[in-house]
């Protein structure tokens, strides 16, 4: 069964292929944002009972999800397409048909997942242990250091090279504000700033002074710069490792 993880905020599940949903996600995004050289918003996750699911990661996006329902039911006509909400505080379950907004399931939302061959993640994952990172992409080890100034000799800190760029790390407790320090002395880089905790995951994406980017488990609500993965991954372990560092 595929898990629908915790950073999904709304999941269309329709008995259609992945690549049908992904050429519906790009003529919608098309439409949406004719000039837009990033990728839609919306990503596929592959079921494994005939249906696969057409995804959200955006905080506070529930309602964006009809049209896709009502599309994609057109597109399977006679079949039911589910539109699920997954935020703790807003779960519902939705059924289309024909395009058309039909009773809602007697299932709970869990079963209505599973029948169509999903299950729901746990609504805050759990994390193993505290820590912070930050992770400097398009400079050199030297440049980094540079912008750290004093810090970068402290034995505390470590400044090594990485397979995604130069990571930053402390020895004991949270880095401070090294890497906002280094955002803003190196403004064509990019810093991801990584943070876990027990209850909560997040990345914050820097350039110059400027805060571009936000990815978050459990999502925050509402927020202007969420986005909807880091380098295409999205389960925080997987991260980790695509930014080269140890959780």
């Amino acid at each position: 069964m595929t898990i629908l993880d915790a950073s999904i905020c709304w999941a269309v599940l329709a008995p259609l292929s992945t690549g049908d949903l992904e050429q519906v996600a790009a003529r919608e995004w098309a439409r949406d944002a004719p000039y837009a050289i990033d990728p839609p918003p919306w990503q596929t996750v592959a079921g494994d009972a005939g249906y696969n699911a057409l995804v959200s990661r955006s905080p506070g996006a529930e309602g964006s999800d009809r049209r896709f329902a009502e599309i994609l039911s057109r597109l399977a006509p006679g079949r039911t397409v589910h539109a699920l909400w997954l935020d703790p505080e807003r779960r519902q379950a939705f059924a289309w048909k024909d395009g058309r907004e039909v009773s809602p399931p007697p299932a709970s939302l869990d079963d209505v997942a599973a029948q169509a061959g999903f299950s729901i993640a746990a609504d805050v994952p759990s994390f193993t242990a505290e820590m912070s990172a930050a992770v400097v992409e398009g400079a050199s080890i030297g440049e980094v250091r540079a912008a750290l100034g004093e810090f970068a000799d402290e034995p505390w800190l470590h400044v090594q090279p990485g397979p995604a760029g130069v990571s930053i790390t402390a020895t004991d407790g949270p880095l401070g504000t090294q890497a906002w320090d280094v955002a803003e002395a190196l403004p064509s880089a990019t810093v991801y700033f990584v943070q876990q905790w027990a209850d909560a995951f997040e990345v914050v994406v820097l350039r110059g002074a400027e805060e571009v980017g936000l990815y978050r488990v459990p999502p925050l609500s509402g927020h202007a710069n969420a986005l909807p993965d880091i380098k295409g991954e999205v389960e925080p372990q997987a991260i980790l490792r695509i930014l080269g560092i140890s959780g």
